[in-house]
């Protein structure tokens, strides 16, 4: 079993990303795509028979659970065929190639992109400072009432 310090059960989303998960699933269910039962159930089995793995974390298996169940009740909900799917998949990798390192994917950058350019490998991490030692950086200030003159 994979265990890392980032994990922590204080904190709801380690990425980004996740948070934004979660979003699509509330605006699905408040757009009445499926309902919030439906959701639960779905997920539910989704965690009983797709297990955490031995190499993954409490929360990647989490997300790659969430996301599977997403995927396939949007699939089932949304009837967008597999070419249309195709195609976006296509103009989001196009505008990942065609977004300046660092700065945020937007779907409009993918005009920037020949369609037959090759995917890069991306050769590098990005430093992040582990929650742990961003703690470890900020203490509380204790604050008192000392004794003041003429007191």
């Amino acid at each position: 079993m994979l265990v890392t310090g980032r994990e922590d059960p204080e904190v709801a989303f380690e990425e980004p990303w996740h948070v934004e998960a979660f979003a699509v699933v509330v605006a699905l269910t408040r757009q009445r795509m499926f309902t919030w039962t439906e959701w639960v159930e779905e997920f539910s089995t989704e965690i009983l028979h797709h297990p955490r793995r031995d190499d993954e974390t409490v929360t990647e298996s989490y997300y790659r659970q969430w996301l599977a169940t997403v995927t396939r009740m949007v699939d089932r909900h949304a009837s967008v065929s597999s070419a249309t799917v195709d195609e976006r998949h296509e103009q989001w990798r196009r505008a990942y190639l065609g977004t300046p390192h660092g700065q945020p994917i937007e779907l409009s950058n993918h005009v920037r992109v020949r369609e037959d350019c090759p995917t890069p490998a991306h050769d590098h991490d990005h430093p992040v400072t582990p929650l742990a030692d961003i703690r470890e950086r900020i203490k509380p200030i204790a604050v008192h009432a000392g004794n003041t003159a003429g007191n």
